[in-house]
Formats: C-alpha cells, sequence, structure tokens
C-alpha cells in the first residue's frame, strides 16, 4: 500500500513513519509494457485480488490504505507517473514553504552578477 506499515496477515497501521497524509492514490500509464507490469491489488495476506495490464493514457484511481503492488516487467518497460491526494488541508503541502525552497536551490545554482 501506499506507504502503509503493512504486516503479513495482520493489520495495515497507517501511522509514522508511513505516507500517513495520502488518503488517494492514482497512477497514470504513459506507455503499455509487451509484457508484465500489471498493477495488483491484494488482500491483507497478499493474495492478488485484482489485477489491471497497463495500458497507455489509462489512469487507475484507489483508496491508499488499499494493499497493492507491480508485477515485475519481463519484456519492454513500464513508465508511470503515480500521484498522491488528501482531502484534509492540515496535511496538504505547504506550497508558500515548498516555493521558497525552489527559489533558495534556484539561487544557488544562479551566477553571480560579479561572474558575469
Amino acid at each position: 500500500s501506499s506507504g502503509i506499515n503493512a504486516e503479513y496477515g495482520g493489520t495495515c497501521n497507517k501511522a509514522k513513519p508511513a505516507f500517513v497524509q495520502r488518503d488517494w492514490s492514482a497512477i497514470v500509464y504513459l506507455n503499455s509494457p509487451k509484457q508484465g507490469g500489471e498493477f495488483v491489488i491484494t488482500d491483507n495476506k497478499f493474495k492478488v485480488t485484482q489485477s489491471l495490464t497497463p495500458s497507455c493514457g489509462s489512469i487507475v484511481g484507489f483508496s491508499a490504505d488499499v494493499f497493492h503492488g507491480v508485477k515485475a516487467v519481463q519484456q519492454g518497460d513500464r513508465y508511470a507517473i503515480g500521484m498522491w491526494f488528501t482531502h484534509e488541508i492540515s496535511r496538504a503541502i505547504d506550497m508558500d514553504y515548498l516555493q521558497r525552497r525552489i527559489d533558495a536551490a534556484r539561487e544557488k545554482q544562479s551566477p553571480k552578477k560579479e561572474e558575469l
């Protein structure tokens, strides 16, 4: 599952260090592997209950506390974008803080005027 602390045959403990801010997950497939790479949902004993063959342009969404995984790609490549969502504003990313971090990193990388 999405960073959930899972124990074989046990419980799904949604607590740190798991990614507890995640309520919903989604995967967008950017290509179709020739063989393998299926997305799977399992029960709490990791027995596959559902399987989805990735197809370019498809998206799968699911509750973030669902046990899931990906089978190995046997032939070709698998390209996908993983996304996570929350319905609690208190768990959302502080965008102002994130922007300040990005600006600081850019400032470190840009040449100083004296160097030009």
